[in-house]
């Protein structure tokens, strides 16, 4: 999916609304609703900074995401198999 720099500005208020009232957003944990607004401050700052009209977003975990690239880019993955690179720890099979 993708969304929209003026979708976002469109979001605001219900999601001040939101944190206000403490009411819910549907999948949206209680411990998270306070970090709705700064987030969206963050977000539409640096889209607007760096001009960037929408942003798409993975339906699925970055892992998941990972897993499909390396699949499908064997080299790659061999490459990461032979990195000297410290914290670089990848399990062969």
């Amino acid at each position: 999916g993708s969304i929209s720099l003026k979708v976002l500005h469109e979001l605001k208020p219900l999601f001040a609304e939101t944190i206000a009232q403490k009411g819910e957003l549907a999948g949206l944990k209680e411990a998270r609703r306070d970090l709705l607004l700064p987030g969206w401050c963050v977000l539409t700052a640096l889209m607007e900074a760096y001009k960037v009209e929408a942003l798409r977003f993975s339906a699925t975990a970055l892992r998941e995401g990972m897993l499909d690239f390396m699949v499908k880019n064997e080299k790659t993955l061999d490459a990461m198999l032979q990195s000297d690179l410290p914290g670089v720890r990848i399990a062969k099979h």
